[in-house]
This record gives structure tokens, sequence and C-alpha cells, in this order.
């Protein structure tokens, strides 16, 4: 996935509304990893123009912020 915005976006408010359909996101190009179940977030914030590998359990839908 693609971050497609101007700024750093924090990751924990980005996935906040996903809950357990949510299992993980890592840094494509890094060793950041963000794993809610697990209680791990070396990412903090995504970066724009860096991708991320995300891993969910179910269908959802992902809009940036403006």
């Amino acid at each position: 996935m693609p971050v497609v915005a101007n700024s750093e976006i924090d990751v924990i408010d980005l996935f906040a509304d996903f809950g357990t359909a949510l299992i993980i996101v890592q840094e494509m190009a890094g060793y950041g990893v963000f794993w809610p179940a697990m209680e791990i977030n070396s990412i903090e914030t995504l970066q724009p123009g860096k991708a991320y590998l995300v891993k969910v359990a179910e269908d959802i839908v992902l809009e940036f912020p403006e």
C-alpha cells in the first residue's frame, strides 16, 4: 500500500476503526512494524512516498486524510 498523503499519518489513528480486521502493517524497505495484537509499534507514523505491506483478516476500505 503506498501512502497517498502530503504529510505523515499517525498509524494508530489511521487504523483505529478496523479493530481485529487489521493484523499487521510492515514497512516495505525497513524494519518498522505495527502489530496491534502484540502491542508492537515501531512505525508510529506512515511516511508519504513510502510503501507498506498490510495484512487484514477481512476487506477494509482505507481513506487517507486530506
